[in-house]
């Protein structure tokens, strides 16, 4: 992958905004780009690696929904540690 110039160096983080679906079974069943980190390189791969690390596990039986929707900001930083918010 290549990285945007204007990410190199921590100057743009890179950061998106995504709303995906999981089918009881753990499948991803859709995903859709809410909020771009402005780097289509950065967005697809994020998207990319949404569906690699499908399927999730199943979601409990206890739970009586047929899936889970969930919106999740995702924060790219090259050469950083990983900082949770």
């Amino acid at each position: 992958m290549a990285i945007p110039v204007r990410s190199r160096g921590g100057r743009d983080p890179g950061e998106l905004t995504l709303d995906f679906v999981i089918a009881r079974s753990g499948a991803v069943n859709s995903i859709e780009l809410v909020r771009s980190s402005g780097s289509k390189i950065l967005d697809d791969e994020a998207i990319r690696s949404l569906r690699v690390a499908a399927p999730f596990d199943p979601i409990p039986a206890q739970y009586k929904i047929p899936s889970l929707q969930i919106r999740g900001r995702f924060v790219y930083v090259h050469g950083g540690a990983l900082r949770l918010r």
